[in-house]
């Protein structure tokens, strides 16, 4: 999975449609995920490979709601943040807009468990950063 350059739109981001806090700049074109960013050394961050949370939703376009999700969702698939799985439509009333069923990947960098527990705490996806003494 390749950034795109157009990754650097959502910059210091935050939503609770992300699932989890994110924190900028990351690495390789990704924000990190979990409660804070691991305190890495450059060439660490620069090996970090890219991981992906799955997501999967049922949007009825008809719901005000489920429209903004569903556009909020598209918007980072087209900028390659996201990346689309499946997707299958249904228009179960053609006077009205379709219901779209989604599958999609988020796109983070999280630091291997031994770099995690290094920042004081043992699991890869939450970050605590402590003073040193």
């Amino acid at each position: 999975m390749q950034p795109t350059t157009a990754a650097h739109k959502y910059h210091g981001e935050q939503h609770p449609w992300y699932g989890e806090k994110l924190h900028w700049p990351g690495a390789n074109g990704f924000p990190f995920a979990g409660d804070a960013a691991p305190t890495l050394k450059q060439h660490e961050i620069d090996a970090l490979p890219p991981v992906g949370a799955f997501y999967r939703k049922r949007f009825d376009l008809n719901d005000a709601e489920d429209a903004a999700y569903y556009s909020w969702v598209m918007d980072r698939v087209q900028n390659g943040m996201f990346v689309r799985g499946f997707k299958e439509f249904k228009w179960p009333d053609p006077e009205k807009e379709p219901i779209i069923y989604m599958e999609w990947t988020q796109v983070t960098v999280i630091a291997p468990p031994q770099q995690a527990a290094r920042n004081g705490h043992g699991s890869s996806k939450q970050f605590t950063l402590r003073r040193p003494g």
